[in-house]
């Protein structure tokens, strides 16, 4: 299993203003050549099934997630529920720092093909800094700053 973390620091937004930008899925094909759609299904309590798809690689990675919202904590947790990885899940946050805002994003991944993971893997890892970082830049504006955190150490 692979682990992705990026922070996105901004200036110019309250923390409940950059929720509700990173709460709208939909609107994440305006901001990133790479991802090709997302449909959203509204459900009861918070939750919502969003389906995906990306260009990756010389194709395309389909998945639908259970996506569950907590405006209060100002945090989406995401995990597959099917598609063309093995495991995909992970968390959005929204935090008051003491320069402004910050919005987290983590994930964990496996991609389910152990014989040519040394390969699929950092690519996987790339295209995720790329997508996560135009889609910030595009949702918050050329000031945000953007912090790759080194993957963990796995023991």
């Amino acid at each position: 299993m692979r682990h992705f973390a990026l922070n996105a620091h901004l200036t110019g937004f309250s923390a409940d203003e950059a929720y509700a930008r990173i709460s709208t899925f939909d609107a994440f094909v305006d901001y990133s050549d790479v991802i090709r759609e997302i449909s959203v299904t509204a459900e009861a309590g918070g939750e919502a099934l969003s389906s995906w798809e990306v260009n990756f690689y010389d194709g395309i990675l389909r998945w639908t997630e259970r996506d569950t919202f907590d405006p209060a904590a100002r945090t989406i947790a995401f995990e597959q529920t099917t598609g063309d990885m093995d495991t995909f899940h992970g968390r959005w946050a929204v935090l008051r720092t003491a320069d402004g805002v910050t919005v987290e994003f983590t994930a964990s991944f496996d991609l389910g093909m152990p014989f040519i993971a040394d390969v699929l893997d950092p690519i996987a890892l790339d295209a995720l800094d790329a997508t996560i970082s135009r889609l910030m830049t595009g949702l918050f504006g050329p000031g945000t700053r953007i912090e790759v955190l080194p993957e963990p150490v796995q023991v």
